[in-house]
Parts: C-alpha cells; structure tokens; sequence
C-alpha cells in the first residue's frame, strides 16, 4: 500500500490542506495585505486555529516563525500516524501469513 491509498490519502490530504493554509497566510502576512479584505480574513479565520498550538511559544515570535513550527510539527505528527499504521498494517499482515499459509496446505491435501 502507497501512502495515497487507504487511510494514508485522507491523512495527506488533511495535511496538504493544512500546510495550504499557513503558507497563503504567510504570504499574505509577508505581502503585508489589508485585514478588511474578505479573502485575507477567511485565510485567517482557518490559519488561526490550525497554528495556535504553535503561537508564543517564545517571547516577540512573529506569525511566519509560529506557522513554520506548525508546519514542521504538523508534519512529524502525520509522519508518526504513519509509522504506527504501517506497524498495524504489518502486525496484521503477519498474523494473516500462517493462517493463509494453512489454508493453502488444506487445499493441497485434497
């Protein structure tokens, strides 16, 4: 299995979406664009939550600091999830083998 299939494209889908939003927020951060604009204040809107995990963790941090530490933090934690399903996946896999294995030996005596 390919992390695009299963669980694994949800996950990365969840997690491109997420980085999406931090990076169009830092840009427009960066570009310096107006608050009473609609589309800069629903980027906003969904950026705030996503990074406030991450946000003063230091004294003076700026927005764009506060959501590169989301986006490294949100990647550790996506690529953790995958460790641990690939581990399920594995464990299953090898409980599945002798049973499978037993079944084929089965068939052959017939």
């Amino acid at each position: 299995m390919t992390y695009w299939e299963g669980p694994y494209r949800w996950i990365n889908t969840a997690l491109l979406a997420v980085l999406a939003v931090l990076t169009l927020d830092a840009l427009l951060r960066l570009a310096g664009a107006s608050e009473a604009n609609l589309i800069v204040r629903g980027v906003r809107a969904l950026a705030n939550p996503v990074a406030a995990p991450f946000d003063g963790l230091w004294a003076g941090q700026p927005h764009v600091v506060t959501y590169l530490l989301a986006v490294v933090g949100y990647i550790l934690l996506v690529l953790i999830v995958f460790a641990v399903l690939r581990t399920l996946e594995a464990r299953a896999a090898r409980r599945a083998a002798p049973r499978s294995r037993a079944v084929a030996e089965e068939g052959d005596d017939r």
